[in-house]
């Protein structure tokens, strides 16, 4: 209720003001502004083959960040934005489940990934975390959960997950959004279910630890892993090259990743 409450006065004070023709809502990227992201953005179509494959945006555009999913659909909503970019699955959620979108255009990127971030003195965990996952891939395990969870994302209700508890385990904290549904998902109840959810409960039965879940906002999941807040957060970006790495702080550790997808969509209100 917090941020839904937080994203509405964000609209009042946001919403009609002057400016570009098109403004295109982003969840927060890290280590990088606004106008920095745009200009990668618009390099990288120039130069590695990225390609709105529907409608181009004339004029100026300009991009802005949200710190959540809810204050970014606010915004939408609102009129401060014009359009909101999303990984495609996160977008087929909400166009089945929100019947105010539509799909403005489709964009195809290079392959972006998604792991599991850690502090650099957690090398131990990501590798035990790594284990589990090939060991996931390996007898089938990621396959179904990714065919149960993310076929017909938003056709129904993620389903609930239950974790096992293990009286001598040790206590893993894993930050959660609710930003990237069905990916990291949050029930209006406030209980975290879906694709990641369902991850964490199997890598938990294998590695016989408990798993304890943080709710916390985009912008926040830097400060809460550096803090020891949390030990695990949620990370998705580009498959990693030479230069600056947009959205990863110094000396972030990362998993394996365990799903990748190659196309955002952007979504406007109908």
């Amino acid at each position: 209720m917090k941020k839904v409450l937080y994203a509405l006065l964000c609209v009042g004070l946001f919403c009609g003001g002057a400016g570009a023709d098109v403004k295109v809502g982003f969840l927060t990227r890290l280590n990088v502004t606004e106008d920095e992201y745009q200009d990668m953005v618009i390099a990288e179509r120039k130069t590695a083959g990225w390609q709105l494959l529907s409608t181009k945006h004339e004029g100026e555009v300009d991009f802005v960040f949200y710190d959540s999913l809810i204050e970014m659909q606010m915004g939408l909503i609102g009129g401060y934005i014009d359009e909101a970019a999303l990984p495609k699955v996160v977008a087929e959620y909400l166009l089945n489940t929100a019947p105010g979108f539509a799909v403005a255009s489709a964009e195809q990127v290079k392959p972006v990934c998604l792991a599991f971030g850690f502090r650099p003195d957690s090398v131990a965990l990501r590798d035990s975390f790594n284990t589990a996952l090939r060991d996931m891939k390996t007898d089938g395990t990621l396959a179904a959960l990714t065919e149960k969870y993310l076929a017909e994302p938003g056709m129904n209700a993620p389903a609930s997950v239950e974790f096992e508890r293990f009286d001598s385990g040790e206590t893993i904290w894993v930050a959660v959004t609710g930003d990237l549904p069905p990916l990291d998902f949050v029930a209006e109840d406030g209980m975290p279910a879906g694709f990641n959810t369902a991850i964490l409960a199997e890598i938990s039965r294998r590695l016989r630890r408990n798993i304890e879940l943080l709710d916390i906002s985009t912008g926040g999941r830097s400060a809460a892993l550096a803090s020891g807040r949390t030990d695990v957060v949620f990370w998705y970006r580009i498959t990693p090259g030479e230069g600056r790495q947009i959205d990863v702080p110094e000396g972030i550790l990362f998993s394996e990743p365990y799903y990748e997808w190659d196309k955002f969509l952007y979504i406007k209100k109908k």
